[in-house]
């Protein structure tokens, strides 16, 4: 503890002397509802921090000014506009979330992320209901995502797939959203590595809104119903906002869509993908038995496969003659016919956002809330995939050699196999203090606790679970030779209790103490202006307890179980020197800014660095903006990586491995070592920014701007494994395993084959923006705004000294846009998005997802504003019931996929992705502000 608080101090002083200070905001203003509620107004002296703060910064900047970094914002009006729902689909919004061609809006529940109609069915399901953001595709753990300025605690670390969970954040509370698409490691920490989405909620509102919201396609039922409550009060130093939300969402069925109604999708000009039996198929007849080695005794003709006769009773045994010879394992169905696309699901969510001012200048805030969601995933019919092994003078077993029973129990429910209720739920409490003093300095101390959770409940998984059935099968209490399509001779209590219990439990608490401070240096200020300083500390403790029903195989132990902590000391510091200001009146230099920032992060398990961060940004003329950053960042291995059990497992070793030191080949199964790894480093990365932006300046096009910036990140000492064993061989002989007697170097007996640091990846990108805001009197207020970000090169380096391997093939151009009108009562907008052609391998000869647009429309009344203006106009107090009941209420129409577009398909394969399979569908959005 003493030596990472010395060196938090030491990062302190160092970005003190440097004088320079990171701060970014590039909101577009947006045309306010005249409806709308306005937030309520703070009295004079009163501490109003939020209107100052911005995403980003630990330093007070102006909202709406470009500044060193970029960033994308998404007003609470903006995304009303677009008639989305949930944060999902939110995060399609920003063309820099990857998703390498799945659909990430909904989430999925049996589909394997929309890709393929894979049933899930396993305990690393406890993963598939998040909704992640993954920026630039560098891992959803590198992608911050914080809620008011604070992070939320990562969940997933039960399967190594720890990442910020989006589901639950109702839209009805969010003021707006803020995505910085530079590294932030200076500010944040190590994992914004990829960058920050901040998601603000509503704040000092005054007044009471009900939003009513139902989607639904236009020719199946997958209604997605809403309800948000808000109420906002201000009663002298207290304001306090509540936020109550609950939505349900109905099942879209597979057989819904014809390009997802089958596995087989060869009339599609794809491949069948009909999976085998120990894949996760099932078997669509009685069932086929399999002999352990060589052949099955007694048949007509010489087979390993045979089917169990049809309409078999197990009553008696009937001669192995009645069986008839196969050449498959089993004969497997179309799992399409019993999976959803979209698993039923509903939200509850309740949130409230509190200050009281204690003094002129010390405000006391409390914020909290709870969201819990419930998905229910289908399951298939129960075919026990690891099949059941039957000793040779089982009854009924007419072979007399031991066999494998391969079948589906088609007695047992039809969607038993694999089904489970998972449960995202985050609770979370910020408390705190926040004051003037000393001129404009401010000060900020808080504590923010979260806690995160998954959870699978009434899960079965798709394996046998042994510890139930060979007890069974010694004791002889199973009919096991009969066709289950016309036969029940089995307990079917004891058929479901062989299912292996799938249930399992990751919960992940965070405590974070915070205090920072900013303002301007009093005693030192330069010609353009003063410098601005910020400064403050963390500490954070995370606590995590992970659990399932059955441990792993021993052998390859693929969870993380039990109780894990890691604690985290932090100190940072910012500043801002201004170097010319507009009062200088200097040619072709209106304005230079320098900036700076460093943090200290130590780890308690991972040790720690420095993340410095440097900027300049330069105004020629008043309109014309250059910027530059960059950034060091570093990035803590994971939960799972350091920690996982490390277990002993063994390699085939078919090719064998050349043995330099002995000089020997060495061939045939060979001990391997696998799990976490306490020795691994953090990863580093270096990220460098260059944009320019450009406001128009002439009249005919006041209020619009175009951004361009262009990307670059180095990033080395990538955790990752070899791909063979001749690799760990020569790149790390001191891994090799020997024989400690006898004539050293020993002979080799194994390999240690856990993860280490050893990869590296260079990325460039294009990011482009446009927004444009116009209010006219005669024709009405006009909001446009278009992302888009395109890759220039995906290098990752597996190996030192090896080629780079190019993914851009997999690196699609990714275009949004929003338009929006309104006038009086009317609104109208449109908005869309575009993704390029991407490639199964670099030479692009086989389409991985074709090209997709979709387009969305919406149109909005405002009931109430005729009644407003007619009331004002006629100077009156009062008016009609009638004219009160429809005054601030407010209803949109949405049709998104206007066109109706299908997503696109895999080329020469099954599935889809990209895009909403639900297609065309309607909403219809209710507000009423009382």
């Amino acid at each position: 503890m003493k030596t990472s608080l010395i060196s938090a101090s030491r990062a302190i002083a160092m970005v003190l002397s440097m004088g320079s200070v990171v701060a970014l905001a590039q909101t577009p203003v947006t045309v306010p509802n005249p409806a709308a509620a306005k937030p309520a107004e703070k009295k004079e002296g009163a501490v109003a921090i939020d209107a100052v703060e911005v995403t980003g910064s630990r330093i007070r900047g102006l909202l709406g000014e470009a500044d060193f970094s970029p960033v994308i914002s998404f007003s609470r009006q903006e995304i009303e506009q677009t008639g989305l729902t949930n944060m999902g689909e939110i995060s399609r919004l920003i063309p820099q979330a990857f998703s390498q061609g799945s659909y990430d809006g909904i989430g999925f529940g049996g589909q394997a992320q929309g890709q393929s109609t894979v049933s899930d069915g396993s305990t690393a399901s406890v993963l598939t209901q998040r909704t992640n953001v993954n920026l630039r595709g560098l891992g959803a753990a590198s992608t911050l995502i914080l809620v008011n300025g604070r992070r939320v605690a990562r969940s997933g670390n039960i399967r190594g797939s720890d990442g910020y969970d989006l589901t639950g954040i109702p839209v009805a509370s969010i003021e707006r959203v803020e995505i910085l698409t530079d590294g932030a490691s200076a500010i944040y920490g190590s994992d914004a590595l990829a960058g920050v989405i901040n998601i603000i909620l509503r704040r000092n509102y005054s007044g009471t809104e009900a939003a009513l919201s139902y989607e639904n396609t236009f020719d199946s039922d997958t209604a997605v119903s809403n309800l948000a409550l808000t109420h906002g009060i201000t009663r002298g130093p207290l304001s306090l906002t509540i936020t109550a939300t609950y939505q349900k969402r109905n099942a879209f069925a597979a057989v819904d869509r014809p390009y997802a109604a089958t596995d087989d999708w060869r009339t599609l000009g794809g491949t069948s993908t009909f999976s085998s039996y120990g894949a996760g198929g099932f078997a669509t007849g009685a069932g086929v038995v399999q002999a352990v080695t060589g052949n099955l005794p007694g048949l007509s003709s010489p087979s390993q496969y045979a089917v169990i006769p049809t309409g078999a009773t197990g009553s008696a045994t009937l001669p192995a003659s009645a069986y008839t010879p196969t050449t498959v394992s089993a004969e497997t169905g179309d799992r399409a016919k019993y999976v959803n696309l979209i698993s039923p699901q509903f939200t509850r969510t309740i949130g409230f956002r509190g200050t009281y001012d204690l003094r002129p200048n010390v405000q006391l805030y409390l914020n909290g809330g709870y969201n819990e969601t419930r998905t229910h995933i289908e399951g298939m019919p129960v075919n026990y995939r690891n099949s059941i092994l039957v000793p040779a003078n089982y009854p009924g077993n007419p072979f007399g050699v031991q066999v494998r029973l391969n079948k589906t129990f088609w007695e047992l429910p039809q969607n038993l196999q694999g089904e489970k209720f998972t449960t995202n739920s985050n609770l979370n409490f910020n408390a705190g203090v926040a004051g003037k003093y000393w001129a404009d300095w401010r000060y900020d101390l808080s504590l923010n606790w979260n806690r995160s959770g998954l959870r699978n409940e009434n899960a079965f998984d798709p394996v046998l679970n042994t510890a139930v059935s060979d007890p069974l099968i010694a004791a002889q209490r199973l009919v096991l030779f009969y066709d289950s399509r016309t036969s029940q001779p089995n307990d079917l209590n004891t058929l479901r209790s062989m299912l292996r219990p799938g249930n399992a439990s990751d919960r992940t608490d965070v405590a974070v103490w915070s205090a920072t401070t900013d303002g301007a240096l009093p005693w030192f200020e330069l010609p353009a202006g003063p410098i601005r300083i910020a400064a403050g500390a963390e500490r954070t403790t995370e606590n995590i307890k992970t659990s399932q029903s059955i441990p792993d195989d021993p052998r390859i132990n693929l969870s993380l179980l039990g109780a894990f902590e890691r604690t985290l000391d932090a100190g940072y510091a910012e500043t801002r020197v201004p170097v010319v200001a507009p009062t200088h009146r200097l040619p072709l230099l209106h304005r230079l800014d320098l900036t700076a920032a460093i943090r200290y992060d130590h780890y308690s398990d991972a040790g720690g660095d420095y993340s410095p961060r440097y900027g300049a940004q330069l105004r020629p003329v008043k309109w014309l903006l250059f910027r530059a950053t960059r950034n060091h960042s570093f990035r803590a291995p994971g939960i799972q990586a350091l920690y996982r059990p490390v277990t002993a497992s063994t390699n085939g070793n078919t090719a064998g491995f050349f043995d330099r030191q002995r000089n020997e080949l060495v061939s045939g199964t060979i001990a391997t070592r696998i799990g976490g790894n306490l020795d691994l480093k953090p990863e580093r990365a270096i990220s460098d920014s260059l944009g320019v932006v450009f406001e128009f300046p002439f009249a005919a096009l006041k209020g619009l701007s175009i951004s361009v910036d262009a990307g670059k990140l180095n990033y080395k000492d990538q955790i990752a494994s070899l791909s063979t064993l001749q690799e760990w061989a020569d790149l790390f002989p001191e891994r090799l395993i020997r024989e400690t007697a006898g004539t050293q170097p020993g002979r080799v007996t194994g390999i240690d084959t856990r993860s280490t640091n050893i990869s590296r990846l260079e990325v460039e990108t294009f990011d482009y923006q446009l927004n444009y805001q116009r209010a006219t009197r005669r024709l009405g207020n006009f909001v446009a705004r278009l992302s888009a970000t395109e890759y220039r090169l995906w290098n990752a380096y597996r190996l030192p000294g090896a080629p780079p391997a190019p993914s851009l093939h997999i690196r699609p151009t990714r275009i949004t846009w929003q338009t929006y009108w309104n006038k009086g009562a009317y609104g109208a907008g449109v908005s869309g998005f575009y993704q390029e052609n991407s490639w199964t391998s670099a030479a692009r000869t086989l389409t991985l997802f074709g090209s997709v647009i979709e387009w969305n429309a919406q149109f909005s009344y405002d009931f109430g504003w005729r009644a407003a203006q007619r009331l004002e106009a006629l100077g009156k107090s009062s008016r009609p019931w009638r004219e009160r009941l429809l005054e601030n209420t407010k209803l949109a129409v949405t049709v998104n996929n206007v066109f109706d577009r299908e997503p696109p398909h895999r080329q020469g394969n099954a599935g889809f992705g990209v895009t909403d399979p639900r297609q065309a569908r309607y909403s219809l959005t209710l507000r009423k502000q009382f």
